[in-house]
């Protein structure tokens, strides 16, 4: 939405370093009076698990006039494909995709669904990244690739994404909950898609079909 692509072009803020406080004004430009809001963020707002007691931070983003979130940056895999569509759930190893995407014993919302909640329960709308994290705060868990290694992963995934964008659209008994799909994350990079361009170029139309 439009308001989502505001730009922030004037910011009053402060820092403190070294005990200090010092107040920081950005001077408004001269050719544009209008302030605009802050309305979305990457993450939050619930910390992942392995970073308690870190504070749910609900209140300060409302307070701010928040109004979407990008499912991203969570560090812990909470709400991506890596976790959502795993089919080896006896390893510790992410991703796991060689399996049949249309059993939904494969799709696992039992985490990601806490953290949607937050974002229905604040109030927030989401911006829904289909794609992966880098990294996860989770020692246990270990990735073992970036993106589908070959076409059977990459229809598989392609398959999982279908009840997992039916799931949040319609979650708990509310309806167009998704105003927003955001597909893949920062490529080319190889940290979210470690094949080469033109393997990627090839897999993201099958996406654009469903």
């Amino acid at each position: 939405m439009e308001k989502i692509t505001k730009t922030l072009i004037l910011l009053l803020f402060s820092i403190v370093v070294h005990a200090q406080s010092y107040n920081i004004v950005v001077s408004q430009p001269t050719d544009d009076t209008l302030i605009m809001d802050l309305l979305g963020v990457i993450s939050g707002p619930l910390p992942p698990p392995s970073l308690s007691p870190l504070p749910d931070i609900t209140p300060q983003l409302q307070d701010i006039g928040v109004t979407s979130i990008r499912n991203n940056d969570n560090y812990d895999d909470k709400l991506d494909m890596e976790l959502l569509f795993k089919c080896d759930t006896t390893s510790n190893n992410v991703p796991s995709w060689y399996c049949d995407p249309n059993n939904l014993g494969n799709i696992h919302f039992a985490a990601s669904d806490t953290l949607f909640r937050a974002y229905v329960n604040g109030g927030f709308k989401a911006y829904f990244r289909l794609g992966g994290e880098g990294q996860s705060a989770l020692s246990y868990q270990h990735h073992v690739f970036a993106g589908p290694q070959d076409t059977v992963a990459e229809n598989n995934w392609i398959q999982a994404t279908i009840p997992v964008v039916e799931h949040y659209d319609n979650f708990e008994g509310l309806t167009n909950q998704l105003d927003y799909l955001d597909v893949w994350t920062e490529w080319p990079n190889g940290v979210f898609f470690e094949r080469s361009d033109p393997e990627f170029i090839w897999f993201l139309p099958k996406l654009w079909i469903l």
